[in-house]
């Protein structure tokens, strides 16, 4: 059975200065060991996915967190440093702090065992 690699909310609302939700440097720091896994696991033949924060405009989420990550906007796309390495068929949008609640994640994952 193949490895799989879940990547969360590696996005540029949460990464690149300016969004409404920017961690921060030090949040940044992450990503060349991210991108080092990313390329060592692709290598190995695993599964990569990539779980993206994806709301509504009117998400109620929205009510408790400034607006970040609506669909469609910039902010719900991959950084550039790992852009490379997701593509629209590994991509698993969600719209809650689960990237299993209301996504295909689980069946994905099932469909990888032997």
């Amino acid at each position: 059975m193949p490895n799989a690699v879940l990547v969360v909310d590696m996005l540029r609302g949460f990464l690149e200065p300016g969004h409404n939700l920017f961690c921060g440097d030090t949040a940044r720091g992450i990503i060349p060991n991210v991108r080092e896994l990313l390329i060592r696991e692709s290598e190995a033949g695993s599964q990569l996915l990539f779980i993206s924060d994806h709301h509504d405009p009117d998400d109620l989420e929205f009510q408790v967190f400034p607006v970040h990550c609506v669909k469609g906007t910039e902010e719900t796309h991959v950084i550039p440093e790992l852009a490379e390495f997701a593509n629209g068929s590994n991509v698993v949008p969600k719209n809650r702090y689960s990237g299993f609640y209301n996504t295909g994640l689980a069946q994905r994952l099932e469909l990888l065992k032997p």
